[in-house]
């Protein structure tokens, strides 16, 4: 399990890597990687449509335009050489649906699309958090596990055996 909060640390690529290990290097077919996201991190889960009415990359520091990050490289398929850089496999292709593709769950906060929201409102000057926040949780990437709160549910993680993993 991945503890991802920031938008800007390399959570896809040590996800990516762990499956890679995981899988090809031990053996472990069925290992299941896990991205527990909030912060900043959890803005890679809204779709794009959410990206343009929110103006949500001004929340992601501004240096990121678009949801690049759930965007899968084109071309791209699990038939690809696990060699190849720019392949399914590759660090080339970190995305979240090709993570998705791969079995990885993502889990959601609902806290970080409450304080996600109240940032946008207070930004824009008008509107109500609460239906910011609810417009937000309706466009979630497809996929994606909601729960009240990821710090909590990582607690809920580890006692079910999961190991924890903070992507710095």
């Amino acid at each position: 399990m991945w503890e991802a909060s920031d938008i800007s640390s390399a959570w896809l690529n040590l996800m990516r890597e762990s499956l890679n290990g995981q899988v090809f290097a031990h053996r472990h077919p069925d290992f299941l990687a896990v991205a527990a996201v909030h912060g900043t991190a959890h803005l890679t889960l809204f779709d794009q449509s959410m990206w343009d009415r929110y103006g949500l990359a001004a929340n992601a520091g501004g240096k990121i335009a678009a949801n690049t990050f759930v965007t899968e490289r084109e071309g791209v398929a699990p038939t690809d050489d696990r060699q190849k850089i720019d392949g399914f496999y590759g660090v080339g292709n970190n995305s979240i649906r090709t993570l998705q593709r791969r079995g990885a769950v993502m889990i959601a906060c609902h806290d970080s699309i409450h304080a996600i929201a109240r940032g946008v409102v207070a930004k824009s000057g008008t509107g109500d958090p609460d239906m910011v926040a609810a417009d937000l949780t309706n466009n979630l990437i497809e996929g994606v596990v909601l729960v009240p709160s990821v710090v909590a549910y990582i607690v809920e993680l580890q006692n079910a055996g999961f190991t924890y993993a903070k992507a710095a």
